[in-house]
């Protein structure tokens, strides 16, 4: 069986003990080695983006502030 793939986005790149951490802690929740792809995406603003095998966990700033903004439109349109 091949290593999962996974991709980790963030807004600024991150060091080495970060990655061997995140690598770390991704052998342990799936049972194997991973095969870590980083990138940087500066538009993220903050936090993290993680791929594996098309499920994504999105926990960046401009997914919140997304997240915030239709809130407040739902809000207003269920208040007129």
């Amino acid at each position: 069986m091949s290593p999962a793939r996974v991709e980790v986005y963030t807004a600024v790149p991150l060091s080495g003990a970060q990655l061997q951490s995140l690598e770390k802690k991704l052998s342990r929740m799936s049972g194997g080695q991973p095969d870590i792809v980083a990138a940087v995406d500066p538009s993220l603003l903050g936090g993290v983006r993680v791929v594996v095998d098309g499920n994504v966990l999105d926990d960046t700033i401009k997914r919140k502030l997304a997240d915030m903004k239709r809130s407040i439109y739902e809000g207003m349109l269920t208040k007129a």
